[in-house]
């Protein structure tokens, strides 16, 4: 793979933990846990959330956030262009992919996206769900929780933020294993594909 861009300075010291959600706002992909989970940051922890991607649990969601009084902490930012998706990629400090089984019984393979994290050196926090601890190894390649678990979500976003180098490192070696083991160009093409279809 080409040389990546450095991260994003270290969260802390005035500068919000930057989360960031990709994908679409379907209940199996579980956002309404992440929102859940934000409540549960410890003051101290400035954050920001951007959830990017659109579907049929829009509307709801932003309520939710509303009713959780998450404010403009939560950006709704729609479907995205390629270029957007990229860039957001690179300036969040973390991905969270809260996946769950939904009410039909469906649950996801192992998302693109968390490829494409992996592939920008983000540290991701994921359900151990289906095929995503192929790709996310717990304390190696990234987190696992359980999934619908806001607290354990809460946990891990609190370890990022409080050891941002140690997560960096399980970012490398997620990279790593996607290099080893994944066509990287193809699926994050396919991503990036998907997003610009969204509406």
């Amino acid at each position: 793979m080409p040389s990546l861009p450095p991260l994003p300075p270290a969260p802390g010291q005035g500068q919000a933990l930057r989360i960031l959600f990709v994908g679409s706002l379907i209940p199996r992909k579980g956002v309404a846990h992440l929102l859940r989970a934000v409540t549960m940051l410890p003051e101290r922890i400035g954050w920001r959330l951007d959830i990017l991607g659109g579907g049929p649990e829009g509307d709801r969601l932003r309520t939710q956030a509303a009713e959780l009084g998450l404010g403009d902490r939560v950006r709704f930012a729609g479907p995205q262009a390629a270029a957007e998706v990229r860039a957001a990629m690179r300036a969040a400090h973390v991905l969270v992919v809260p996946s769950i089984t939904d009410a039909s019984g469906q649950s996801e393979g192992i998302p693109v996206v968390l490829m494409e994290a992996l592939a920008e050196v983000r540290p991701v926090i994921a359900s151990n769900l289906s095929g995503i601890p192929e790709l996310v190894r717990d304390g190696e390649t990234g987190w696992l929780t359980d999934p619908g678990d806001a607290s354990a979500i809460a946990a891990a976003l609190t370890r990022v933020n409080d050891d941002y180098d140690a997560a960096a490192t399980l970012g490398r070696a997620g990279r790593a294993l996607v290099a080893r083991e994944y066509d990287i160009d193809r699926n994050a093409a396919a991503l990036l594909a998907m997003m610009e279809a969204r509406s």
